[in-house]
């Protein structure tokens, strides 16, 4: 992969890493959806270490979580 695209997604995955989102939910007047699909989990490549971004997995983990801070959350089959 081009090394431009790659510094990109690091430096995108890099800045989420610190922001802290609790700190700004009571601004948010809002509904609030959450969705994953059952099986959205996406596995890079070797080129990538073989890395996974496990969506459904953070979101039914943290479900209650959601729920306590006014999120609906819906798993999609």
């Amino acid at each position: 992969m081009n090394p431009v695209v790659t510094k990109q997604f690091v430096s995108l995955y890099q800045s989420l890493t610190t922001f802290d989102d609790r700190r700004n939910q009571h601004k948010l007047h809002i509904p609030k959806l959450a969705f994953a699909g059952e099986k959205d989990t996406i596995v890079y490549g070797e080129n990538f270490g073989n890395f996974a971004v496990d969506i459904v997995g953070l979101v039914t983990k943290n479900r209650k979580n959601l729920n306590d801070l006014g999120w609906d959350i819906e798993i999609l089959a």
